[in-house]
């Protein structure tokens, strides 16, 4: 089995600085383990998927890890399905403009 994992942080931004491509062809899919988590306060959820949005590259499937607190339905993407991973707030569902979104709740 084949994977690619493209990993970036956000806050009010994506930090590009942070993006780092994983595979199970190269040995910087180790490097995944050790992945470093970069923050400069703020939250804006769009800007990820705005970034993803416009990648050129086909992937699958978008992830977003957040605790899902900000303005969430000026979002607007349906380029593939979208797994939102919300962490400690159980009263976030998924927003309108996300058309093939599903919500698995982590607890704190």
């Amino acid at each position: 089995n084949e994977y690619w994992v493209e990993l970036h942080c956000f806050s009010t931004k994506v930090h590009t600085d942070t993006v780092r491509v994983f595979t199970n062809r190269t040995e910087e899919n180790m490097g995944l383990q050790t992945y470093q988590m970069q923050s400069c306060g703020g939250t804006d959820i769009k800007s990820s998927f705005d970034y993803a949005s416009k990648k050129t590259d086909k992937f699958d499937c978008f992830i977003c890890m957040t605790d899902g607190y900000d303005d969430v339905e000026s979002i607007k993407y349906n380029k593939t399905p979208a797994i939102w991973a919300i962490i400690g707030n159980s009263n976030f569902t998924n927003p309108s403009g996300v058309q093939k979104g599903e919500v698995i709740y982590i607890e704190d």
